[in-house]
């Protein structure tokens, strides 16, 4: 069940606009089970953390509703929350790196305090550094 949640929250992401829109099949070619057009729809609002070095990091966060299972949209859901720290060079943004510890364990959404660091200020530049909480 971890994994369908992981899986969930990373599709509800891509489907929410936290990942970078990717070129895919026509509408014609999807197999997406129907009900899934409110969870792609969903708007997501970037706010402060509230917590502590995440929001002295410029860091914001948000969260997203995904279904439990996806072959049963209409069934339970997920909230899955996210923090970002916004690449500083947006000029030269390569795209969005996706932090998550691999459980079991606490929310990851002040991982990418410790990735910043560990990356360097260059690579952190270019890069929005994205954590994730799994179990919402």
């Amino acid at each position: 069940m971890r994994r369908t949640a992981a899986v969930a929250a990373l599709a509800a992401a891509t489907a929410a606009g936290l990942l970078a829109p990717m070129q895919t099949a026509s509408a014609q070619q999807r197999t997406d089970p129907p009900g899934l057009a409110k969870y792609e729809q969903q708007k997501v609002r970037w706010e402060k953390c509230g917590v502590k070095g995440l929001d002295e990091a410029g860091a914001r966060c948000a969260s997203i509703r995904v279904p439990l299972d996806y072959s049963r949209p209409d069934g339970q859901t997920l909230t899955i929350g996210f923090s970002r720290i916004k690449a500083t060079d947006t000029r030269h943004r390569i795209g969005l790196m996706m932090h998550n510890s691999g459980g079991p364990g606490g929310p990851t959404l002040d991982m990418p305090l410790g990735s910043k660091a560990a990356m360097g200020e260059k690579l952190a530049a270019r890069y929005d550094l994205i954590g994730m909480d799994p179990r919402g």
